[in-house]
């Protein structure tokens, strides 16, 4: 039973970094152009996108590392990262759709799927060790 509760934490702060980017994507996706949280946000808007989204594939890829799977091959895991990666895209732009001031954009979502792509391949060297 303790060892159930054990994987179970370890499940949680494995993709606790991912959960946290996604949770700041979607709260800054909800924000209008003229709130202080946008109009300070260090990164151009569309750096932003790539550099976010690069963020989060890594994230969730060292998350899915986390669970242990053993036997996987690379490819899998990183499709799971990037598929995870465009959803989260996906509901930004949603999101944005709603919030005044904001647009939706398919260039956003190809901009976010660049920065998680880029970030899948450049753990590829990492993960043959």
């Amino acid at each position: 039973m303790m060892a159930a509760r054990v994987k179970i934490r370890e499940s949680i702060l494995n993709f606790l970094p991912a959960a946290l980017m996604t949770a700041v994507i979607l709260y800054l996706a909800s924000r209008t152009p003229d709130s202080q949280v946008v109009r300070e946000f260090p990164l151009p808007a569309k750096l932003g996108h790539f550099v976010g989204y690069f963020g989060l594939a890594a994230a969730a890829y060292w998350g899915l590392q986390g669970r242990k799977l053993r036997g996987v091959p690379w490819g899998r895991v990183a499709l799971g990262s990037f598929l995870f990666a465009l959803q989260v895209a996906f509901t930004d732009e949603f999101v944005q759709s709603f919030t005044p001031g904001r647009m939706d954009s398919v260039y956003d979502v190809l901009l976010d799927a660049a920065g998680a792509g880029t970030a899948l391949l450049l753990l590829l060297p990492l993960s043959k060790k």
